[in-house]
């Protein structure tokens, strides 16, 4: 995915007006940045390195022990950061659990995001047309959504 992806969105459950003040620092730097990077609570690092590398193209950039990676597109230090600090097999939360929902891999054209649903395909992925775009699930649930750059 080296190059593909210009930038992962982060996609906040709330709308602005009601995040806490924990989140000022993503509205002070959200004007400044293309690339916002997201960290993805995981039961099991080395599935989620396999959906993320070797499904999506991120490249592993870091480990850090055996607890945490972080992934980047490009020679980014991480746009993703991936970890079992909830506890290695953890199940997810449940559906109605407050929490990220999803976010969003934006692609720069349609070729390379064909090229990636060919990749969720082949491995046998479930995924959801959506009005956002692609909807797949790392194997911890976590959603990502796959589209092209600027919707």
């Amino acid at each position: 995915l080296a190059e593909r992806a210009r930038r992962v969105v982060w996609l906040c459950p709330e709308p602005p007006g009601r995040w806490g003040s924990g989140d000022s620092d993503i509205l002070r730097y959200r004007p400044l940045c293309t690339t916002l990077a997201h960290c993805a609570t995981v039961a099991d690092l080395e599935r989620a390195l396999g959906f993320y590398c070797g499904v999506l193209g991120f490249q592993l950039t870091q480990r850090y022990g055996r607890g945490a990676a972080f992934i980047a597109s490009g020679d980014y230090h991480h746009h993703i950061g991936l970890n079992t600090w909830q506890g290695r097999g953890a199940p997810p939360p449940p559906a109605d659990a407050l929490g990220l929902r999803h976010f969003s891999v934006e692609l720069p054209d349609q070729k390379e995001l064909e090229e990636v649903i060919a990749r969720v395909d082949a491995a046998g992925l479930p995924s959801d047309l959506t009005e956002d775009g692609l909807l797949v699930h790392d194997p911890s649930q976590n959603g990502v959504v796959l589209r092209v750059g600027g919707k």
